[in-house]
């Protein structure tokens, strides 16, 4: 028996393109990545650790246009509109005060291949706006 695999399925092309188009608008640029803290530290049994703290990817530039952004997909893909963009507050030492991030939920059924589509999507929002 082959098996063959088909990269290009209707429905995880539509998928990925679900997730990244929820960032249509941002600009395209290089990750800022700066290392923020590093220090050794003192594991469970006594062993030293090395901690490092880091930002990669600079914040979204609009909460609202992402917020836009999901009504559109989901209308493009016969879902109600959710609530207001779900966020949490994080404080971000880059900017050195709080910012909201926007967290999503993203569903897919058993065996429909949703790891492929993970690794695909991190490949396009890499190509498409620049995310590590």
């Amino acid at each position: 028996m082959k098996l063959q695999f088909d990269p290009n399925q209707d429905f995880q092309l539509e998928a990925v393109s679900a997730i990244t188009d929820l960032l249509d608008g941002e600009p395209l640029g290089a990750p800022d990545f700066a290392v923020l803290r590093s220090r050794a530290d003192s594991g469970l049994l006594g062993a030293s650790l090395g901690v490092l703290e880091a930002a990669c990817n600079r914040p979204l530039t609009d909460l609202e246009r992402v917020s836009s952004n999901l009504a559109r997909v989901q209308r493009r893909n016969g879902l109600a509109d959710s609530e207001p963009l779900h966020t949490w507050s994080v404080v971000d030492p880059m900017l050195g005060h709080s910012r909201d991030c926007p967290q999503v939920s993203v569903e897919m059924e058993t065996g429909t291949g949703k790891t492929y589509v993970y690794l695909r999507t991190i490949h396009e929002l890499a190509r498409r706006y620049g995310y590590r």
